[in-house]
This record gives structure tokens, sequence and C-alpha cells, in this order.
């Protein structure tokens, strides 16, 4: 799983002292070489920042309070429940902000005569202010004062800040009563506006409900509901028809008498029927006037609740501190600010005497690649110092490293860091690369590899770089490279193409080949069907990836690492190509974790930074 980490923009080279070898040895050589330009950048910022104070005008500030009430007037009680629920996150919030809005800003400056003061309107003719000149006055006065809480509480602060003390102490309780005095105006008026609302309500209602009553009055009366007695008349009719009609059907010679009696059979039908549908509309008509019944009722009930708050509007805040006049100017401080200047220029002067010194471009410290790139220089590897120009070009050299070599011992703190230094105690997958060739990368990651062998971890160092392969050679595996298409097809099994390490102990090989380019669809493919089983069975796997300024491929291919180090060869690595390989790392979303410093030299300078000593190859 990739960690994540903050985007930090490395340090552009002309900004660090690339070429600064001095320790604090060298300190006093330095200000005695860079004395005098070092004392003019002193005097020049303490000549300015005194000139500035002496320019700036004293500043008072004053500070009132008001607490906010939770009481308020709904329309629904659920609705009032609510706002008293939330009333110490979103309305305070909310008032917050309608302090700080230009329209109230507006209002404070009309009530201070702000648009008239000669302090906000400077030569400004104040019966002829344009828009704009309103709109600098508005900018001045929101730019004056601030509004904050103290945690949870209801309790608001204004601090305002100006140029006297009547200022900041009027600025500040005008804006405690302004808010104080428009929020009661606002109430009143959505008091009036719901009560308004509310009479119309229950007019309206009140006439629906009449209407009903009508109707229903009329449905009664047209099919004569109230006579209670007539469906069990018409019901005996058409009993004792059926009966009639049943006997006659029973003799011969009774049709006419059939008939006749048939059809006042059908007229009871008919009038039953009626009945039925008549008490079927009352029945309808009920329920709409119990309905506008209920809600004339409940409009009613609260009108009658919200008409005497007209009387007595509640204050949506009241004023708990009243803003005193300072009698001591909070800002500048000059003692404080001369204090201050002083350090700044002398870490300026400093800097400009690095600056000034520094005649080199490349990488050679520790603490310039922090500066560089913003992240932490890991560890340090020392140059490797051969018996002969052939040595080095051995197959597998990397495994004949003495376990208590300075080389050997730097690798292992190398390890001990990365795995100590992210808090992941888990199986990860860590890339290698640097920003340009020929800087030491594969020799790292293949030497890292050994080292985390020996220690007893199942490790499998992946070489993706085809350009220039080095870890066959460096490992002395007798291989060769396989096609990615073949792992991803199942034409060839993940087993047989990893490859041992003889004498790596649990070390183990996998040289990918590509036929084209890493594509995002390939690389998740690689991911889901090759990285993730490889992941169960290692407890680390090394990417040996190209240099990351001469392919895209490496940016893309850090996304399946948890964390990728950035190899820097002592004296060779440029700092703008480390700055610009570190940001195309992060910009690509990979997570560098820090650099190592390849090829250190001992005494060189005094700054090997602690590589260990002894026997070296």
């Amino acid at each position: 799983m990739t960690m994540e980490r903050p985007f930090i923009t490395p340090t552009p080279p002309a900004a660090v002292a690339s070429g600064s070898r001095i320790g604090l040895a060298d300190l006093g050589w330095l200000i005695r070489r860079q004395f005098w330009p070092m004392l003019s950048v002193i005097i020049l910022v303490m000549g300015a920042a005194a000139a500035l104070l002496m320019r700036t005008p004293d500043s008072y500030t004053s500070t009132s309070a008001m607490a906010l009430t939770v009481s308020e007037t709904r329309v629904s009680r659920a609705n009032s429940q609510l706002e008293a629920f939330d009333v110490t996150s979103a309305r305070v919030q909310t008032e917050i902000d309608i302090l700080r809005s230009r329209d109230f800003a507006a209002s404070v400056a009309e009530s201070l005569d702000l648009f008239q003061d000669a302090t906000f309107i400077g030569e400004a003719d104040p019966d002829s202010l344009t828009p704009e000149q309103k709109a600098f006055v508005v900018d001045k006065l929101l730019a004056s004062y601030t509004i904050f809480r103290t945690g949870e509480s209801l309790v608001l602060n204004v601090t305002a800040t100006a140029n006297s003390p009547e200022m900041a102490a009027g600025i500040a309780n005008t804006v405690v009563k302004t808010y104080i005095a428009r929020s009661s105006r606002d109430d009143l008026a959505q008091l009036e506006t719901w009560v308004s609302f509310l009479r119309n309500r229950v007019d309206q209602l009140g006439q629906s409900l009449s209407e009903a009553e009508q109707a229903l009055g009329e449905i009664i009366r047209t099919n004569n509901l109230d006579d209670v007695s007539l469906p069990t008349r018409l019901l005996a009719g058409r009993n004792n028809a059926a009966d009639i009609i049943a006997v006659l059907k029973s003799e011969p010679g009774n049709a006419e008498e059939v008939a006749r009696r048939q059809e006042t059979l059908d007229q009871f039908e008919e009038q039953l029927a009626t009945r039925t549908r008549a008490e079927l509309a009352r029945k309808r008509q009920e329920r709409v006037v119990d309905l506008l019944a209920t809600r004339y009722q409940t409009a009613t009930e609260r009108l009658n609740e919200l008409e005497p708050q007209l009387e007595l509007v509640p204050q949506s805040a009241r004023q708990v501190t009243m803003a005193e006049l300072p009698t001591q100017p909070s800002s500048p401080n000059r003692p404080a600010t001369l204090a201050v200047a002083f350090a700044g220029s002398f870490i300026l002067a400093f800097l400009v005497g690095l600056l000034l010194n520094s005649i080199s471009r490349q990488v050679w410290t520790s603490e310039q690649a922090r500066e560089i790139t913003g992240l932490p220089n890991l560890g340090n590897i020392p140059r490797i110092r051969s018996r002969g120009a052939m040595q080095l070009r051995m197959p597998g050299w990397v495994l004949m490293i003495p376990r208590f070599s300075s080389f050997a011992e730097s690798l292992r703190a190398l390890l001990t860091i990365l795995f100590n230094s992210s808090g992941h105690r888990g199986k990860r997958v860590l890339m290698v690369t640097s920003p340009m060739p020929r800087e030491g990368k594969s020799t790292v990651a293949a030497s890292l590899a050994v080292t985390a062998a020996r220690d007893g971890l199942g490790v499998l160092l992946v070489d993706l770089d085809q350009r220039r392969p080095e870890t066959l050679r460096l490992l002395g595996v007798a291989g060769h490279r396989v096609d990615v298409e073949d792992l991803l097809t199942g034409r060839l099994s993940l087993a047989k193409a990893i490859q041992p390490v003889e004498d790596g102990h649990s070390l183990s090989l996998l040289a990918v080949n590509i036929a084209d380019r890493w594509t995002p669809r390939l690389i998740d493919q690689f991911g889901d069907r090759i990285l993730k089983p490889l992941r169960e069975e290692y407890d680390l796997i090394i990417f040996d990836t190209p240099p990351a300024m001469l392919s895209a491929d490496t940016g893309r291919l850090g996304g399946l690492a948890d964390e990728a180090l950035v190899v820097v060869s002592m004296g060779k690595t440029s700092a703008r190509a480390l700055a610009a390989a570190v940001e195309r790392l992060i910009v690509s979303g990979v997570n560098v974790v820090g650099t190592v410093i390849n090829s250190v030299e001992h005494n060189r300078g005094g700054i090997a930074d602690h590589v260990g000593s002894g026997r070296t190859y």
C-alpha cells in the first residue's frame, strides 16, 4: 500500500549552495572571506527595517464580545428544535459569515460615518463618492476587524485594529451594536411575515371548510340521507316484489303481471343503488371536512402563539463585553521587530556568503540533497575501491563484498532505516531509480537485495531497466530477460521466469523485457497478475527502473511500489537533474521516501557523513 506524503517542491538549483563543501571548521573562513558582502547585507536589512518602522504608524487594538442566543421563532416546532440542536455549528458559522459580509460592513461604515472620514476616503469628496471609492472604504473596514470564537462557545469576539484608540474601540462596539439591531429588525420582519401568512392561511382554510360543510349538507338534503328508515323500506319493497314475481312465475298465464312486477323490482334496485352512491359521496365529503377542520385548527393555534410575540421579539444576541479605549499601541513592536530583522539579516548574509562561495552545481553532501529535494537522505554508500579496472566488471561481484566492509555496513544501515522510518513492518515493494544513467542505481539495487537476503529476508530483484540491463551481470546469473507479455498471457509461468541467485541465500531475480512501452493498462495487468502473487511470496521486492529523467516508464512503474529511493552519485549528479527527477516522480504519484548518495569519497572535504571506516572494495 502506497504511503501518502505531501507534495514538496524541490528547491531550484540556483537557490541552493550546491557547491558548498563547508563544515563547521570552515565557518570562520567563510565569514572572513565574505565579510564585507555579508556586512553590507546586514546593514541594508537593518536600515530598511528601521526606515519601515519609522514610517509605520502606531496601531491600536480593542475587543468587544457578544453572546448568541439559542431562541428562534419558527412556524414549525420541529424546525425550532432542529435549529436549537445545530446552533453551535451551522448557525454560528452563518453569523460569522454575516459579520464578515460586505453588506453588513457597509452598514457599520454608515453608522460610523466612515464615508465622511478622511482616514478612510483620503482626499475624495465625501458628497460625491464613486462606487469604487465606497467599495474601498468597505474593504478597508473589513480588513480592520476580525471575528473569532473559542471552541464551541456561542460568544463571538470582535477585535478591531485602527490608527487611533477611539476608532479601534468604536469599530469593535459598532459591529456588535449593528449586528444586534439588524438581527432584531430582521427577526421582527420575519415574524410579521409568518403572522401575515398564517392569517391568510386561516382565512383560506375557514372559507374552504365552510364550502366543504355546505357541500356535505347539499349531499344529505338532495339524497334524503337524513331519512334513516328509507333504506329499510326500499329493501322491504324490493323483497316483496321479488317474492310476488317468484309466485307468479310458478303459475302459467301471468306473463303480463310478471313483467309489470319486474319493472317495480327494477325501480327498487335503482333506488337502493342511488342511496348507496349517495352514502359513499357523503363519507368522502366528511373526510374532506375533517381534514380541513384539522388544518384550520392547527393554523389557528400557531397563529395564536405567534401573534403575542409581535409585541416582544427576543434579541438574537446580547453584548457581553464593551470595547475599551486601548492605552498602548499593539503594533509595531519595534524592539522585537529589530531583533527579528537582525536575526534575519544575519541568516540572509550567511546565505549570500554561501551563494557567493559556491562554485559547483553537483551534489556533494546529504545536506545538499535534502535542500534540493525536501526529502531526507537515508544513507551514504562509499565508493568501491577496486584492485583493478576489471574487478568491477566481474560477473557476480556484488556477492563477493565482505560482510563487515564499510560498503556492506552502509547498505545494512540503509536497509534498517527503510524498514524502521516509515513504520511499515510488513512486506513491501521498493523502487530504486536515479535522475540520470551511470549513477549506480543498479549497483545499489542489487547490493541492497543481497544485503536483505543475507539478513534472512525473502528478496526478489525485478530488473525493469531493459535499456541498460546490469543486474544479470552484477549477480552473476546466466539467464535471460523474459517478455512481460508471456507472463501476462500465461505462456510462461512465474516459477520458470524467476531465477534463483547462486550463493545469494534467499535472493531471486526476475529480469523483465517489454516490446514497446509500459502503458497504464499493461501496468495494471502487471500489478494484478504478476506483482500481487509475488507480494505474498517475498518479504521485499526491489524494482530496478530506468533513470527518471530519461524514461516516463519510471513514474508509471513507481505507482506499483510502496516506496521509491533516488540514487545520487556524489560529485556527478547535478542539482538541477536531482530536483527535476524528484519533482517528476512526486507529480507522477510516486511515494519518494528519500535519497541515497552513492560513491562517497572518504575524507573529501570532511563530508563523508558517517559512511564507516575500514576495508572497502
